[in-house]
């Protein structure tokens, strides 16, 4: 899955129930059970300008599972702080 771009800046709850519940049922069901989930987590976080290579090694169907999974974990780190904001030169 390609990148999109990462402009917006919607910073969803860190605390959202529906999160905590997915993390849990990974867990004990793995991730493939779960794409659906994960590929709207994956928009939400690049929605919210995080861009790196946990949410790409996350969105990645054809990662060994306990990469993806691990990768969920921090991805769900990252709601918790915003994303860097790109660098601009000042004048």
């Amino acid at each position: 899955m390609a990148p999109t771009t990462c402009t917006r800046r919607i910073l969803p709850s860190p605390n959202d129930p529906y999160l905590d519940r997915l993390a849990h049922l990974v867990a004990a069901h793995g991730i493939e059970a779960f794409e659906s989930d994960i590929a709207r987590l994956v928009v939400r976080l690049r929605a919210a300008g995080h861009c790196g290579t946990i949410v790409d090694l996350l969105a990645d169907h054809h990662a060994p599972a306990v990469a993806r999974e691990r990768a969920l974990g921090e991805a769900l780190g990252l709601l918790a702080r915003p994303a860097a904001r790109p660098r601009t030169a000042v004048a």
